[in-house]
């Protein structure tokens, strides 16, 4: 029975995962939550704190039962992943943070609620009761925000303004051109036009007075209070070393400490010089560091004209991934892709693009590319397709949602260094494929490399070393081709999501290293394509736990 019980505490961890986030569920594909939104308030956090305490005393009597490898797995990743989540919440992070990232609560109704595919009249009634009720979210938000200042825990400066600027950048736009309607009004939304009526009525007499209550929140009581910029990171919040220290643990799945990652992503960095240097001899004619990233940062010729231009660049790059991948693969995804830019307003609390993933609908997985933003840049184009869809995201993620054996968490679930360290990997495997069309193109890569080495020195050196937003942007500027504008938007990135810019490098550093010790154990018997099949086929994994099946592969 040990095995059921397992199965029952998987779906319910599961369920309980989509009803506390689920705008996530909705973005990721996940039926049955399009009609809500979170529950922000103490009292709700309190429920779920609950909810998952109980669910891991479930699992701690399993710790003996006896399981087949794939439910010792799933046994350890739902133990982990219920550990994270109670501590995420002790954090209590909707008290302190404001941004334009994803976490900001307008972010969040700006940028995750538009992604809804209303493709029926169920998805559109469940689409306008979501949107009903934002208002109530949006307040809640401000309420828990009200809650830090009184504990002393307030957002940065940067971002509450930035917020701010958001907001008002939002209400300043005309009603039929609201970012909340497009659900409703896309080619496949079969809405009516009295639907259509309704949902204006709720975003003009509802959800935009309730965003307009936020910004006053935010600029007549969070801003005079809010912590300087020179201490925008968790090192100068109260528990902040603890909070740091286990977004860095969720983050790598590694029990690695900050001070040894920091010292990893200087070494990152030191490394990229001569590969830098390499490449921009043919392509930029310079073998001086400086001038190589001035090039890259600031030369005209290198940015799309028109913008536009982003997307056929990346929709080429990828037709090639795709022709060349079953040389490499021994399984591919059925699910399609799709390319989509992202809306004007929205573009400004990203930075270059992300991937939506299909799910448990029909739909393809979605890569998200921004044309509005600050990077529009040829040379990284292709590299950037890479890493969202193939060989990277959209590979890896629709390949486990297929995994049908695999409870629903594992299927749609994110284990940050996995799915990230695969789409860095993904970079750099696309060279070895041949797939980048010049030397120019390969700086990209070389390009997208510096910016996540850097993200691994900027951010532990702002939540662990106490750095200012202004050294950790200088720092960005002074190590990679990123502009100035970018920059700014990384670290603010990094300040509103702690740990998460580590995934990255850690998770690929790990890819690469299982790779190489695997070919020298199986020697003339190692093929690149087995190893992908072995990395890809329990679906997103702690490091750890990736580790083990690999080396238990290689020796076997």
């Amino acid at each position: 029975m040990s095995d059921q019980e397992l199965a029952a505490i998987a779906t319910d961890f599961f369920a309980a995962q989509q009803r506390a986030e689920p705008f996530h569920a909705t973005l990721g594909g996940i039926p049955g939550y399009d009609a809500e939104v979170p529950d922000r308030t103490e009292a709700g956090e309190e429920r779920l704190l609950a909810t998952y305490r109980a669910l891991r005393h479930r699992v701690t009597e399993l710790a003996d039962a006896p399981l087949s490898p794939s439910d010792d797995i799933t046994r350890r990743m739902v133990e982990r992943s219920i550990d994270t989540e109670i501590e995420t919440l002790l954090w209590r992070s909707p008290e302190y943070t404001a941004t334009t990232f994803e976490f900001g609560p307008q972010s969040q109704v700006l940028e995750l609620v538009p992604k809804a595919r209303v493709t029926d009249r169920e998805g559109a009634n469940a689409y306008l009761e979501r949107t009903a009720q934002l208002g109530r979210f949006l307040d809640a938000c401000a309420e828990r925000l009200r809650a830090g200042l009184r504990r002393g825990r307030t957002p940065y400066a940067t971002g509450i303004r930035a917020s701010i600027t958001q907001i008002h950048d939002y209400l300043a736009m005309d009603l039929d051109a609201d970012p909340l309607l497009e659900p409703i009004d896309a080619e496949e939304s079969p809405a009516s036009p009295a639907q259509r009526e309704s949902l204006s009525r709720i975003l003009s007499e509802e959800v935009r007075p309730a965003i307009a209550r936020l910004a006053e929140t935010l600029d007549s009581e969070l801003l005079p209070a809010a912590r300087p910029d020179e201490r925008c990171g968790l090192a100068h919040l109260d528990g902040g070393d603890h909070i740091y220290a286990e977004a860095v643990r969720h983050h790598t799945t590694l029990d690695t400490p900050a001070e040894t990652i920091h010292e990893i992503g200087l070494e990152c960095v030191a490394d990229l010089a001569d590969q830098y240097r390499a490449l921009a001899r043919s392509a930029l004619g310079t073998t001086d560091l400086t001038e190589i990233f001035t090039r890259l940062r600031e030369d005209p010729d290198l940015v799309f004209d028109p913008r536009e231009e982003a997307v056929t660049a990346a929709s080429r790059a990828v037709e090639r991934a795709e022709a060349a991948a079953p040389a490499w693969f021994r399984h591919l995804p059925r699910r399609p892709y799709t390319i989509r830019e992202f809306s004007e307003i929205e573009s400004r609390g990203h930075s270059v693009a992300m991937y939506q993933p299909g799910g448990a609908t029909d739909g393809p997985g979605v890569y998200w590319i921004n044309t509005h933003g600050p990077v529009t840049h040829r040379h990284n184009a292709e590299a950037v397709a890479f890493h969202e869809v193939i060989p990277g995201h959209h590979l890896q993620v629709a390949l486990a949602e297929e995994l049908l054996a695999l409870p629903e968490f594992r299927r749609f679930g994110n284990v940050t260094p996995y799915v990230e360290g695969w789409g860095l990997y993904a970079e750099v495997l696309a060279d070895e494929m041949g797939l980048y069309t010049s030397d120019l193109t390969r700086l990209g890569m070389l390009s997208e490399n510096s910016v996540r080495a850097c993200r691994v020195v900027v951010d532990t050196g702002l939540h662990h070393f106490g750095w200012s937003r202004a050294r950790a942007i200088q720092y960005l500027v002074d190590n990679s081709p990123a502009t100035l504008e970018l920059a700014a938007a990384e670290v603010d990135r990094y300040v509103a999501w702690p740990g998460q810019a580590l995934a990255y490098m850690m998770g690929r550093r790990e890819i690469l290293r299982l790779r190489e010790n695997a070919r020298q154990v199986r020697g003339a018997r190692f093929d690149i394509a087995d190893f992908h099949d072995v990395v890809l086929a329990e679906g997103a994994v702690p490091l750890p736990i990736l580790a083990e099946r690999v080396e238990r592969w290689a020796e076997s």
